[in-house]
């Protein structure tokens, strides 16, 4: 059978749209592209997806509506990303706990990092801050531990993610304390027992408590990064201290649900990458603790492998479970 000049036309033109990336698809729909935060509203994660929506609005012409889907150690975020549709209309602003560390000390988990997303790009680094109640009589980590020695099973430490109470136990294997954790399932409850002093000592997102250390309602300790914080550039580093066992730099990456099209994530990811050069949204993001730290998609997929292979190996060997 012949087909007419403009019957071949309309069939070419079926055949571009269902090769066409999932991402022309909601361009060409107009729907917004969903970006899922699994933190609440105002967190650290949450604070970063708002600054990155409207340029990357701007790049990939289409709305960016940020989405808040907190809960369970950020594992319902993730679990809803990876059901999602492989469409470019759903993205997924990740932690490193979540991608990183989550599958190898939870027993029930509902996603796989690997097989369940594709990589978009590393957006930035932040790092951790160990920090105490004002009445705890310790001004530096040093002494916070022969207190933690003369009082064993009496001092208790609050952490809400698995990346933070790894850095917490990692202290109490190395140093020997008999000291007594208690989980959190948000940041916000811990925040909220170390400033009525519930618990002695606490380690979350430097942004997280910045405010408060600043007004003095918090005495920080250490921060974990490699490198002192600018933001906290009066207080040490774990290994300045003496404590190398805390070093740990926690991530926010960008993620799709995995056989979205190739078209779409190396698209989004280019969008990304200019958009994390943009001065402005640079000084927005270290303004908040989080230092830019951009990898393209298969850099990024390296890097979680080996920060996989590494932590999953410390979880196993210091035996550490999540709370469920």
């Amino acid at each position: 059978m012949r087909l007419s000049r403009r019957s071949l036309v309309a069939a070419m033109a079926a055949t571009s749209l269902t090769t066409t990336t999932g991402l022309a698809f909601a361009q060409d729909a107009g729907r917004p592209i969903r970006l899922l935060v699994p933190l609440p509203p105002g967190s650290g994660g949450d604070n970063i997806a708002r600054i990155l929506a409207t340029p990357l609005r701007d790049l990939l012409g289409h709305p960016i509506v940020v989405e808040n889907r907190p809960g369970g150690d950020m594992m319902i975020g993730a679990s809803q990303a990876a059901k999602a549709p492989a469409d470019g209309n759903t993205l997924l602003m990740a932690h490193m706990s979540t991608m990183v560390m989550n599958p190898f000390a939870y027993n029930n988990i509902s996603y796989d990092p690997v097989k369940d997303f594709s990589p978009i790009g590393k957006i930035s680094e932040s790092t951790a801050v160990v920090v105490v109640h004002p009445a705890v009589p310790a001004k530096t980590l040093g002494e916070f531990v022969a207190y933690v020695k003369e009082r064993p099973g009496q001092v208790s430490y609050g952490t809400a993610i698995l990346m933070v109470q790894i850095a917490g136990e990692q202290l109490v294997h190395t140093r020997q304390l008999q000291m007594t954790r208690v989980p959190y399932k948000g940041g916000a409850q811990v925040m909220q027992d170390t400033l009525a002093r519930h618990i002695d000592m606490s380690i979350a997102d430097t942004s997280s408590y910045l405010a408060l250390i600043r007004a003095g309602k918090l005495r920080p300790l250490v921060t974990t990064g490699a490198e002192r914080n600018p933001l906290l550039p009066d207080v040490p580093t774990a290994r300045e201290a003496g404590f190398p066992e805390m070093e740990m730099r926690g991530w926010w990456g960008l993620f799709a649900p995995a056989q979205t099209s190739k078209e779409v994530v190396n698209k989004t990811a280019a969008a990304l990458q200019k958009v994390l050069a943009q001065p402005d949204v640079v000084q927005q993001l270290r303004a908040i603790g989080a230092e830019p730290r951009p990898l393209p998609p298969e850099a990024f997929a390296l890097e979680m492998k080996q920060q996989q292979d590494h932590w999953g190996q410390v979880i196993k060997t210091l035996k550490i479970k999540a709370s469920e």
